[in-house]
């Protein structure tokens, strides 16, 4: 081989590994620790970082849980891209967690990281280098004397811890308060349930309703005058003692027109009571056979005796009553 091949392959070996030696200055990777001596358990944060154009095309390494057999990764954050003023170059970095719980001094290995320039096939490699970490024991001072462990710290008690037993002591409250409640109402002979009484009728509608059904049965049509007149006294005495609490049902009709004399009852109203009771007493005490227009004309005086001193509204200020000036006619015989 000649001198002059001899010079250009040494001249294209120089412009390859000049070429190369490029590519490698463009690319940087470091690793940097934030304490390079720490306690045995505590954390570290180890700061991983490459610096490349751009436009170039980058591998982030896929790192494991453990760098070494004692080094742990805990932790890692989300990758952070940092730009040069013109954006030509760019820093990526990734800060790991570390901690280690043997002691001693450990050698975290460099971290390769494969990158491309952009249409180029070519995988190329830049790698961090061997960072140092020193694990030290906590210190114990062996002269000194032994103490006692220190007893768990008492956390305070938050709301939700109290509210269960807050719940309990209601729930024996309650409990208590039924059981006495239970206890007094049997002792009284009382219902435990008391259930809310329905709204009482009033004594005209009563009345007016029991008249109209002896009405239409047509007792004194078919013979039983003594029945109908029996019922229609019945009736009147029931609605007098609704409507004035006068006990009508064990008194005699003298009395009861005289009771009804002190409520303030007419002297018209109580004529058209005493007119029907009397009719009654004498069917049903002297067996008197009244007439048909009688039996009728009782029946008539006992519904506007009901409807002329029946029970005021006292809800609205008016009178539910027939107005004693109305134009119903009082029948007589």
């Amino acid at each position: 081989m000649s001198a002059a091949w001899l010079k250009k392959i040494v001249f294209v070996f120089i412009l390859i590994a000049a070429n190369a030696n490029s590519y490698a200055q463009n690319v940087k990777a470091f690793a940097k620790l934030d304490s390079s001596a720490v306690l045995i358990g505590d954390q570290v944060h180890l700061k991983v970082s490459v610096e490349l154009p751009a436009s170039y095309i980058l591998h982030w390494p896929a790192l494991s849980d453990t760098l070494t057999k004692s080094i742990e990764v805990i932790a890692r954050s989300k990758f952070d891209t940092v730009y040069s003023a013109d954006r030509t170059n760019s820093t990526i970095s990734q800060t790991l967690t570390l901690t280690c719980f043997d002691s001693g001094y450990f050698a975290i290995p460099p971290v390769a990281f494969m990158y491309q320039k952009p249409g180029d096939t070519t995988k190329r490699f830049a790698q961090t280098g061997p960072v140092m970490i020193m694990v030290r024991n906590l210190a114990v001072d062996t002269t000194a004397e032994f103490k006692d462990i220190k007893p768990p710290l008492k956390a305070p008690l938050t709301f939700r811890e109290i509210l269960p037993w807050l719940l309990l002591a209601l729930g024996i409250m309650l409990l208590a308060g039924l059981g006495i409640y239970v206890y007094l109402r049997l002792k009284n002979k009382k219902a435990l349930i008391v259930l809310p009484s329905k709204p009482k009728i009033p004594a005209h509608i009563t009345a007016l309703a029991e008249l109209e059904k002896l009405r239409i049965a047509h007792l004194w049509q078919y013979g039983k005058t003594k029945e109908y007149h029996s019922r229609l006294s019945d009736i009147l005495r029931t609605y007098i003692e609704g409507r004035f609490g006068v006990i009508a049902m064990e008194m005699i009709t003298i009395d009861i027109l005289e009771t009804l004399a002190l409520s303030g009852i007419s002297t018209d109203d109580r004529d058209l009571l005493r007119k029907v009771l009397q009719m009654t007493d004498m069917v049903k005490f002297a067996k008197f056979e009244p007439l048909p227009d009688e039996n009728d004309l009782a029946m008539k005086n006992a519904v506007a005796f009901v409807t002329r001193t029946k029970q005021e509204d006292k809800a609205n200020g008016n009178s539910s009553a027939t107005d004693k000036n109305s134009n119903e006619p009082v029948i007589n015989e």
